[in-house]
């Protein structure tokens, strides 16, 4: 019996079937296996969006013998002989070098970042100080043009809703969420721009919609058709007109 579990151990078989169907014709009658769930785009990259939608959709296991103690390198051995040639499983192979030209890649192709391992390092649960994540982060200036209610997406805190020039208008790119502080810094000019509809189409709900004015600098990890991924308010840009708010999605 296979069983696909999220690190909450939220049990998931039933949402990747096929995951578990290639887990199930490996050569081995028990294994505990930790990876990584990736959904490849039509560009052959790897596709969050498209993971999120299919996980939307939608105990531990014993193994015979116990390899968390065994070297990182040694135990990536033994997963790819495992593995061997089974076509819906992917072995992700490791640069032992040139970390600094990987990372370079990684940020031409608007990928996340690279996770650094030691090579003797054990297995550990949970994060470990073996393990270092380089993060490729964006910063980008975008119109607010609305204040929305706290949300799941934006951590139970107030969001500003985000948009950005282009295609003749303004199109909406996600949102963010803001501090109490921060945002009672908007308090004297809300009043002065409030509309009554949203300034672009697909912005979704607001509890207040304004006038183009306002601009605000926010950093993310990855963007795409339907929002910024971990965007963080940096601070507002009263320097900066929000004409000139152009920005192009991931």
């Amino acid at each position: 019996m296979v069983r696909l579990r999220y690190r909450s151990r939220k049990d998931v078989t039933s949402v990747f079937p096929e995951v578990a169907a290639a887990i199930r014709a490996l050569p081995a009658r028990r294994a505990l296996l930790d990876g990584e769930l990736v959904v490849f785009g039509a560009d052959g990259l790897p596709d969050f969006e498209g993971l999120r939608a299919r996980a939307f959709a939608s105990g531990r296991t014993n193994a015979t013998h116990d390899l968390r103690q065994l070297p990182l390198l040694e135990r990536k051995a033994r997963l790819r002989r495992l593995l061997g040639r089974e076509q819906g499983l992917v072995y992700v192979d490791h640069v032992e070098s040139c970390g600094e030209r990987l990372l370079a890649g990684v940020r031409e192709l608007s990928l996340e970042g690279v996770v650094a391992k030691r090579a003797d390092s054990h297995y550990l649960p949970g994060y470990s100080a073996g393990w270092l994540k380089f993060k490729i982060e964006e910063t980008a200036d975008f119109v607010i043009v609305g204040i929305a209610e706290p949300s799941e997406a934006t951590f139970w805190k107030a969001g500003l809703v985000l948009a950005a020039v282009g295609g003749g208008g303004l199109r909406y790119v996600g949102r963010v969420g803001i501090g109490a502080a921060q945002l009672a810094v908007l308090d004297p000019a809300l009043l002065q721009i409030h509309r009554e509809s949203p300034a672009c189409r697909g912005a979704g709900r607001a509890a207040v919609w304004l006038e183009p004015s306002l601009v605000a600098e926010v950093r993310f990890l990855a963007s795409s058709r339907s929002g910024l991924r971990h965007a963080t308010f940096v601070r507002f840009r009263p320097d900066k007109s929000w004409r000139d708010c152009v920005f192009r999605a991931s």
